[in-house]
């Protein structure tokens, strides 16, 4: 190539001198075009932006459990029992804490004879008013009475029932907070269950948002070492102002009858794979330069 150039390049010199003679001893001879400058095509893999670029874009997530719940009682008490400790697989139903309910009995004793009593004056005021004795508005009345003392004996029965926690799905203990003997209460749970429904990816993308990432999109989440297919169910409404990011929500797919579990709040790397056709760009990347067609040249 050097020599070619270096050809084209003395051959010029001498052209050059050739034609200034002309003009000296030859003044009607006709003047030869100077030759073209060779073009120069920029390779295409100079210029094109590698496929892996272009086809595929990388987001950073967490793993949220399908459920998560934090079980405690609707009411104050001491911890009798904790029945399950962290990783025990539980189905729905199992009993997993007990909570003092003693006193709780002593209030079903009292509202329970509290009704009794209320029975019995409507049972007599029912018997005096065939005679004329009562009124129907003190029968009325009587009766509201047995109605209001019944509500609060099956409420108190339901906070008995709620002493013993059950485990509301199918999952596993995540975290055991409390030990038999601490006292609980509605804003102090005792255990911590993760249900064993697919889990969900969250992870957030730059503004503005690529236009093939919408509900349903699929996408490939790679966590604790293994590769899992997901699809988006939603995406946030609104720019996180101080991150500018938006954020999405995926599904994931586990395998069936696998005992694949995700620990909740594992760090996922998120990519989405060509839709369509159509390569998935990170936002504010430069666009790809176009390949040269020699051809059409």
């Amino acid at each position: 190539m050097r020599f070619a150039l270096l050809v084209l390049l003395v051959g010029g010199a001498f052209g050059g001198g050739a034609l200034v003679g002309s003009r000296f001893f030859a003044p009607d001879a006709p003047v030869a075009a100077a030759p073209a400058a060779p073009r120069l095509e920029v390779p295409r893999q100079a210029t094109a932006r590698s496929a892996h670029e272009e086809k595929r874009a990388a987001f950073l997530g967490v793993v949220l459990s399908g459920n998560t719940v934090d079980l405690a009682p609707k009411f104050s008490g001491r911890v009798l029992a904790v029945l399950a400790q962290p990783g025990t697989q539980v189905t729905r139903g199992s009993p997993l804490a007990q909570i003092d309910s003693q006193e709780l009995r002593m209030q079903l004793r009292i509202a329970q004879e509290a009704l009794a009593e209320a029975n019995r004056t409507v049972a007599r005021n029912r018997r005096l008013s065939r005679i004329g004795a009562v009124s129907r508005e003190d029968l009325s009345r009587a009766k509201v009475t047995v109605l209001e003392r019944q509500a609060r004996v099956n409420e108190v029965m339901q906070s008995i029932s709620d002493a013993e926690l059950r485990a509301p799905f199918d999952g596993v203990v995540a975290t055991r907070y409390m030990d038999p003997g601490a006292l609980s209460g509605p804003d102090r749970p005792v255990l911590r269950l993760i249900g064993k429904d697919q889990p969900r990816v969250r992870f957030a993308v730059p503004e503005p948002l690529p236009a093939e990432l919408h509900e349903g999109a699929r996408v490939m989440v790679r966590v604790q070492g293994a590769e899992f297919h997901g699809v988006v169910e939603s995406l946030s409404p609104e720019v996180d102002t101080a991150a500018r990011m938006i954020y999405v929500l995926a599904r994931l797919k586990l395998p069936e009858k696998s005992d694949t579990r995700l620990s909740s709040g594992s760090v996922a790397r998120v990519t989405m794979d060509r839709i369509g056709g159509s390569p998935v760009s990170t936002p504010g990347a430069p666009p790809p330069l176009p390949a040269t067609d020699t051809a059409a040249q």
